[in-house]
């Protein structure tokens, strides 16, 4: 139908539409799990207090890594072009090569695996080191946030024919806690 007020009517349906992509693109990121930061100078200096934070120039990403309190298990932050990560590194150091490619979490009867990914290795005198660095999941980091107040949990790296067990720290879920307040802060 025409109006009296074309220019209303056009300015009308642009909004429409505009309402419309706004919609199409928050429904593609909350299925993709995809979270939105806000900017790192909207934190206070206390929030950010005991987190290193670098900046790579050359990708345009932030890496945010809370104390890490002398453990080569922890979690940090990435963000790139706004959008906010959590990953998680496991390490496996020892005289055996593991070759670890699935993580397995045990915790209050619960239990959680997620696929390593591509580790790094390294070869020092009489030990090998193998390191995994991982993009967490929301199922991941709601877990993390259960395993952060459990006493005991357990973890496996597991490999072609070996694998590596042991008791998360407290120091790893003292880094985990920490990680994680800093990902709520930073979440738009």
């Amino acid at each position: 139908a025409k109006t009296k007020f074309p220019e209303i009517e056009k300015k009308s349906k642009e909004a429409v539409a505009d309402l419309n992509n706004y919609a199409a693109i928050d429904k593609v990121i909350s299925e993709n799990g995809i979270v939105l930061s806000k900017k790192l100078s909207e934190l206070s200096k206390d929030d950010l207090k005991g987190v290193r934070v670098e900046d790579d120039k050359f990708t345009g990403i932030s890496f945010l890594t809370p104390n890490r309190f002398g453990t080569s298990k922890y979690a940090y932050l990435s963000i790139k072009e706004g959008i906010l990560n959590m990953r998680l590194v496991m390490e496996y150091s020892g005289y055996n090569w593991i070759f670890f490619d699935k993580v397995i979490v045990l915790y209050n009867g619960k239990k959680i695996e997620y696929n390593a990914g591509k580790t790094e290795t390294y070869v020092g005198k009489g030990y090998v080191t193998e390191t995994s660095d991982v993009k967490c999941s929301p199922e991941m980091i709601e877990a993390l946030r259960e395993i952060i107040n459990t006493e005991k949990v357990d973890v496996r790296l597991s490999g072609d024919s070996k694998v590596d067990d042991f008791e998360l720290s407290d120091k790893t879920k003292k880094n985990l806690k920490q990680t994680l307040e800093l990902y709520d802060k930073l979440k738009k």
